[in-house]
Protein backbone atom coordinates (compact mmCIF):
# COMPACT_ATOMS: atom_id res chain seq x y z
CA UNK A 1 0.00 0.00 0.00
CA UNK A 2 1.80 3.44 -0.76
CA UNK A 3 0.40 6.58 0.75
CA UNK A 4 -2.79 7.80 -0.75
CA UNK A 5 -4.38 11.26 1.21
CA UNK A 6 -8.04 9.70 0.65
CA UNK A 7 -7.49 7.85 3.36
CA UNK A 8 -6.78 10.56 5.84
CA UNK A 9 -8.73 11.92 8.49
CA UNK A 10 -9.31 14.70 10.79
CA UNK A 11 -8.89 14.75 14.53
CA UNK A 12 -9.78 16.90 17.11
CA UNK A 13 -6.77 17.56 19.38
CA UNK A 14 -7.89 19.48 22.16
CA UNK A 15 -11.10 20.38 23.74
CA UNK A 16 -10.60 23.96 24.53
CA UNK A 17 -9.61 24.74 20.69
CA UNK A 18 -10.77 23.32 17.20
CA UNK A 19 -7.01 22.47 16.61
CA UNK A 20 -7.29 19.57 14.56
CA UNK A 21 -4.50 16.94 13.02
CA UNK A 22 -4.21 15.03 10.40
CA UNK A 23 -4.66 10.86 10.55
CA UNK A 24 -4.19 7.80 8.63
CA UNK A 25 -5.59 4.23 8.62
CA UNK A 26 -2.99 1.70 9.51
CA UNK A 27 -2.33 -0.47 6.18
CA UNK A 28 -2.73 -3.47 7.88
CA UNK A 29 -6.39 -2.68 9.42
CA UNK A 30 -7.44 -1.24 5.40
CA UNK A 31 -5.80 -4.46 4.07
CA UNK A 32 -8.18 -6.66 5.99
CA UNK A 33 -11.28 -4.97 5.65
CA UNK A 34 -10.47 -4.76 1.63
CA UNK A 35 -9.08 -8.62 1.82
CA UNK A 36 -12.17 -9.82 3.56
CA UNK A 37 -14.72 -8.30 2.21
CA UNK A 38 -15.50 -5.93 5.58
CA UNK A 39 -17.91 -3.61 3.47
CA UNK A 40 -19.79 -2.12 6.31
CA UNK A 41 -16.47 -1.02 8.16
CA UNK A 42 -15.34 0.28 4.91
CA UNK A 43 -18.76 1.92 4.54
CA UNK A 44 -18.44 3.01 8.73
CA UNK A 45 -14.71 4.27 7.72
CA UNK A 46 -15.62 6.41 4.28
CA UNK A 47 -19.02 7.71 5.66
CA UNK A 48 -18.35 8.31 9.61
CA UNK A 49 -14.33 8.78 10.35
CA UNK A 50 -13.29 10.70 6.81
CA UNK A 51 -16.83 12.33 6.08
CA UNK A 52 -19.03 12.52 8.62
CA UNK A 53 -15.79 13.80 11.01
CA UNK A 54 -16.72 11.39 13.94
CA UNK A 55 -13.32 12.38 15.44
CA UNK A 56 -13.86 15.98 15.14
CA UNK A 57 -17.17 16.31 17.30
CA UNK A 58 -16.46 13.14 20.21
CA UNK A 59 -19.31 12.78 22.44
CA UNK A 60 -16.11 11.49 24.60
CA UNK A 61 -11.91 10.70 24.70
CA UNK A 62 -10.59 8.30 26.42
CA UNK A 63 -7.22 7.17 26.96
CA UNK A 64 -5.83 3.23 27.24
CA UNK A 65 -7.76 0.09 26.60
CA UNK A 66 -8.39 -2.58 29.40
CA UNK A 67 -8.12 -5.37 26.80
CA UNK A 68 -6.12 -6.67 23.85
CA UNK A 69 -6.27 -4.89 20.73
CA UNK A 70 -2.69 -4.28 19.49
CA UNK A 71 0.48 -5.44 21.59
CA UNK A 72 1.20 -5.16 24.82
CA UNK A 73 2.88 -1.53 25.46
CA UNK A 74 0.97 0.23 22.82
CA UNK A 75 -2.43 -0.27 24.41
CA UNK A 76 -1.92 1.96 26.86
CA UNK A 77 -1.15 4.42 24.32
CA UNK A 78 -4.27 4.35 22.57
CA UNK A 79 -6.73 7.13 22.38
CA UNK A 80 -10.83 6.16 22.07
CA UNK A 81 -12.85 8.43 20.64
CA UNK A 82 -16.69 8.02 21.41
CA UNK A 83 -19.10 9.77 19.45
CA UNK A 84 -22.55 9.49 18.35
CA UNK A 85 -23.85 9.36 14.56
CA UNK A 86 -27.62 9.42 13.51
CA UNK A 87 -26.42 7.17 11.31
CA UNK A 88 -23.83 4.43 9.55
CA UNK A 89 -22.51 3.94 5.84
CA UNK A 90 -21.98 0.31 4.59
CA UNK A 91 -20.96 -0.63 0.91
CA UNK A 92 -23.15 -3.66 -0.61
CA UNK A 93 -20.35 -5.27 -2.71
CA UNK A 94 -18.62 -2.38 -4.15
CA UNK A 95 -16.51 0.51 -2.48
CA UNK A 96 -18.04 3.45 -5.02
CA UNK A 97 -22.15 4.52 -2.73
CA UNK A 98 -22.47 3.50 0.48
CA UNK A 99 -25.81 2.84 1.63
CA UNK A 100 -26.77 4.86 4.39
CA UNK A 101 -28.78 3.27 7.48
CA UNK A 102 -29.83 3.79 10.89
CA UNK A 103 -27.17 4.22 13.57
CA UNK A 104 -27.71 1.18 16.11
CA UNK A 105 -29.66 2.01 18.87
CA UNK A 106 -28.59 2.64 22.20
CA UNK A 107 -25.14 2.10 20.82
CA UNK A 108 -21.76 4.67 20.43
CA UNK A 109 -19.56 4.83 17.51
CA UNK A 110 -15.94 4.44 18.91
CA UNK A 111 -12.25 4.61 16.75
CA UNK A 112 -9.23 3.64 18.19
CA UNK A 113 -6.50 5.38 17.23
CA UNK A 114 -2.53 5.73 18.41
CA UNK A 115 -0.12 8.44 18.55
CA UNK A 116 2.71 6.46 19.14
CA UNK A 117 6.13 7.97 17.50
CA UNK A 118 7.55 4.08 16.81
CA UNK A 119 4.07 3.17 15.13
CA UNK A 120 3.56 6.37 13.42
CA UNK A 121 7.43 6.14 12.06
CA UNK A 122 7.23 2.36 11.40
CA UNK A 123 3.65 3.23 8.99
CA UNK A 124 5.43 6.00 7.32
CA UNK A 125 8.22 4.12 6.47
CA UNK A 126 6.02 1.04 5.14
CA UNK A 127 3.52 3.32 2.85
CA UNK A 128 6.36 6.04 1.72
CA UNK A 129 4.52 8.96 2.98
CA UNK A 130 6.00 12.49 2.90
CA UNK A 131 7.34 13.32 6.21
CA UNK A 132 4.91 14.56 8.57
CA UNK A 133 1.75 13.86 6.45
CA UNK A 134 -0.07 12.45 9.73
CA UNK A 135 0.15 12.64 13.64
CA UNK A 136 -1.72 9.68 14.46
CA UNK A 137 -2.86 6.00 13.23
CA UNK A 138 -6.29 4.49 13.35
CA UNK A 139 -6.39 1.11 14.39
CA UNK A 140 -10.06 -0.26 14.31
CA UNK A 141 -13.52 0.93 14.79
CA UNK A 142 -17.18 -0.07 15.88
CA UNK A 143 -20.14 0.03 17.49
CA UNK A 144 -20.30 -0.21 20.87
CA UNK A 145 -23.55 -0.54 23.23
CA UNK A 146 -24.00 3.16 25.26
CA UNK A 147 -24.02 3.83 28.89
CA UNK A 148 -27.65 3.73 29.96
CA UNK A 149 -26.48 6.81 32.51
CA UNK A 150 -24.17 9.16 30.51
CA UNK A 151 -25.61 9.58 27.27
CA UNK A 152 -22.82 8.85 24.03
CA UNK A 153 -20.49 7.59 26.21
CA UNK A 154 -19.37 3.73 26.17
CA UNK A 155 -21.28 1.30 28.49
CA UNK A 156 -18.68 0.70 31.57
CA UNK A 157 -16.29 3.05 30.17
CA UNK A 158 -14.53 3.08 33.15
CA UNK A 159 -13.75 -0.50 32.87
CA UNK A 160 -13.14 -0.41 29.28
CA UNK A 161 -10.39 1.94 29.24
CA UNK A 162 -7.95 3.41 31.53
CA UNK A 163 -8.84 6.88 31.75
CA UNK A 164 -11.01 9.72 30.44
CA UNK A 165 -9.02 12.36 28.66
CA UNK A 166 -12.16 14.80 28.42
CA UNK A 167 -16.39 14.93 27.56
Amino acid sequence: MRFEPKWLASVRISKKTSATAAVMIHPVVLRDRLTNRRYAALGEFAGLIIEGKVLENPTGVFKGINRPLHSAGVDNFVFIYAAKPTCTYRFSGDTRSADVLLAPKNSVFVTYLSLNRSMLNDVQAAIQSPPNAFRGVILGWEWVPEAPTSPGLPNNHDKRYKGRVWQ
